[in-house]
């Protein structure tokens, strides 16, 4: 990810049930690039999100994601 090069990803939980994996993560690194046109900051960022996955025959076939957006954004813009 060009905007965090230095970006690690831990997961925090993992649950499966059925056809569905559902993921908990965390994304840490440093705002080195340009990203939704703000500049790089050399900020530090931190942040949760959630992926939930239908999987069938091996393959991932759905997918969605919930994060706070807003919360990264404004964790890259503090001076």
């Amino acid at each position: 990810m060009r905007a965090f090069p230095d970006a690690r990803m831990e997961i925090n939980e993992q649950i499966a049930e059925g056809d569905l994996v559902s993921t908990r993560k965390t994304l840490r690194g440093t705002h080195h690039g340009e990203l939704w046109g703000l500049a790089p900051s050399g900020n530090h960022v931190e942040f949760e999100f959630i992926d939930i996955f239908r999987v069938a025959d091996g393959l991932l076939i759905e997918h969605w994601t919930s994060m706070d957006l807003g919360a990264l954004k404004s964790q890259m813009q503090r001076a």
